[in-house]
């Protein structure tokens, strides 16, 4: 079931309200501005899973990372 959420997306991940946080990013693995920041921060297993894949490939447009933090699911 699809749930839609307004408000501190970082504080309902970490409050279990919600499970699973959809970020779309550049091919640049750059997390530097708006919630990414955040989502490097506080759930760092995605900033490992994004850094993991080459910098600038235009190879990687359409495809995406996962990690795991916790009960909280990054893509």
């Amino acid at each position: 079931m699809l749930k839609y959420k307004t408000g501190d997306l970082i504080a309902a991940a970490k409050n279990g309200e919600v499970n699973v946080i959809a970020h779309q990013c550049n091919c640049m693995v750059n997390m530097g501005a708006g919630i990414a920041p955040q989502i490097k921060k506080h759930f760092p297993e995605a900033w490992y899973a994004d850094s993991m894949t080459e910098k600038g490939d235009h190879g990687k447009l359409g495809t995406f990372t996962v990690a795991t933090s916790g009960n909280v699911r990054v893509y």
